[in-house]
């Protein structure tokens, strides 16, 4: 990145994190603080190895758990400014940034701008509605959904209606705070807004999904949950 494009980019981050609160804004984006840095293969314009959420959230093993990605399409909804969606990019045959929030929007499409042709001719960033993640039907291999679902509402049509946009064989994969105290580096919101694992399960069933399978000990202060259609 251009030291130009990194100052563009640091100084709306700065700005946009200083005038939000601590209070999620929308039902699908998330808060993130990250440092603007490249990675060394060009892909993830947001990676940084000093980063506390790399040491709490660990995305690296959340992709592992995905599978083989090569020729895959994957959905990471509430993607804010594309804390997974860059992780993931080189891994895929395509990702699709959605968020409805179009200050972070307006981020993902700067960061993109500083990527190599062929990795921006696979990322689609998408300006979703909050009952609308602006996907098309059967477009999506996995749609990924990272410290977001406690904010989908009414959650279990929201979760119905996603079945429509996955492909044959497709899968949905949540990750959220575990409801447990957690340490204060960890921004995991109050109890009353983390949604319960068993709730979750009971709710990817009442929307149809079969096949769902729970890991809560991979990582030490989420659930992981997969679902298929």
């Amino acid at each position: 990145m251009s030291n130009a494009k990194l100052i563009f980019v640091l100084s709306i981050t700065l700005s946009l994190f200083a005038c939000k609160s601590e209070a999620p804004q929308s039902t699908i984006s998330t808060k993130e603080v990250v440092a603007p840095q490249q990675s060394a293969d060009g892909a993830d314009p947001i990676m940084d190895d000093t980063d506390k959420r790399m040491s709490w959230q660990k995305p690296f093993d959340v992709i592992r758990a995905l599978g083989p990605l090569e020729d895959k399409t994957v959905v990471d909804l509430g993607a804010g400014i594309g804390y997974f969606a860059f992780k993931l990019l080189p891994k895929c045959k395509k990702v699709i940034a959605v968020d409805i929030d179009t200050d972070k929007i307006e981020i993902l499409q700067g960061f993109k701008s500083t990527l190599n042709p062929d990795l921006q001719e696979n990322l689609d960033i998408r300006l979703a509605q909050v009952n609308d993640p602006q996907l098309a039907a059967g477009e999506a291999d996995i749609i990924l959904i990272v410290n977001t679902v406690a904010y989908l509402s009414p959650r279990i049509e929201y979760l119905r209606n996603l079945r429509g946009h996955l492909k044959s064989g497709g899968k949905l994969f949540i990750v959220d705070y575990k409801n447990k105290r957690l340490p204060e580096f960890v921004p995991a919101p109050s109890f009353d807004n983390r949604l319960v694992l068993y709730k979750l399960e009971d709710q990817l069933e009442a929307a149809g999904y079969k096949n769902i399978i729970t890991d809560d000990n991979t990582l030490e202060y989420q659930y992981m949950v997969s679902a298929e259609i």
